[in-house]
């Protein structure tokens, strides 16, 4: 349950990361 939404904020981290990059 936590790990699941820890881990869908760090892939929306990461694709706004790339997409600034």
């Amino acid at each position: 349950g936590l790990e699941a939404g820890l881990n869908l904020r760090e892939i929306c981290t990461a694709n706004r990361t790339s997409e600034q990059q």
